[in-house]
Formats: structure tokens, sequence, C-alpha cells
């Protein structure tokens, strides 16, 4: 079965829109207000908008490693990673050497064709 292109793009949107709450979520969870915090700094020093985080994972995950050190940023990026993978109800398989927007882009990928 053929899936038109807006179809595609509406399965796209609203996997940004469950990426981008489960990064509100995870920050809420590891550090309360931590996020306002790190969305301005995102905009400030960065020049990226919170809602373009879904097509700038390379630049946010480089944000939060300036942010928190190379350890605290790789805490951070697998567990939103892990909640990301729990909310689109797939499993998740932890790989060397993934960034975060290989574990994104595997999850975007899955999510996409399990909902066509």
């Amino acid at each position: 079965m053929q899936y038109s292109k807006s179809q595609v793009k509406k399965l796209n949107e609203n996997f940004d829109r469950i990426l981008l709450e489960v990064i509100d979520d995870s920050f809420v969870k590891i550090g309360g207000s931590m996020g306002p915090v790190i969305y301005y700094y995102l905009e400030r020093k960065n020049f990226i908008q919170k809602k373009e985080i879904p097509k700038k994972t390379k630049q946010f995950s480089s944000c939060l490693k300036q942010i928190f050190g190379e350890r605290t940023e790789y805490f951070i990026k697998m567990f939103i990673v892990k909640k990301l993978y729990i909310e689109i109800e797939e499993s998740l398989e932890e790989i060397k050497n993934w960034s975060f927007t290989d574990y994104v882009k595997d999850a975007r990928k899955k999510y996409v064709e399990k909902n066509r």
C-alpha cells in the first residue's frame, strides 16, 4: 500500500511532538527547572529554537555537552533516548558509538513504519 507524502509528513510531525515532549519530561525528571535554562542556552548561543531540536539533534547534543560535559551529556542523552523508545513502544538496542542523532533517526524510522 502506498502512503501519500502528507501522511508520512503527519507521522514525522507527530514524532517531532513526541520527541519534544520526551525531552521536556526528561529535563523535569532529571533536574526540575533545567529545561528553560537549556532552551535559553540553545537559542542564545547556538541559535536553535526548541521546535527545531527534532531536525537539529546533533546541535542539541553538542549543546548538552557544552553545558554539562561529556559524561553528563551521555547520561542525559541516554535518559531521553530510553524514554523516547518507551513512548513509541519500541525496544531499544544500545549500540556502541551511536550518537543521539543515530538513536533519534532509528526511533523515527520505527515509529513511521509502525504507524503507516
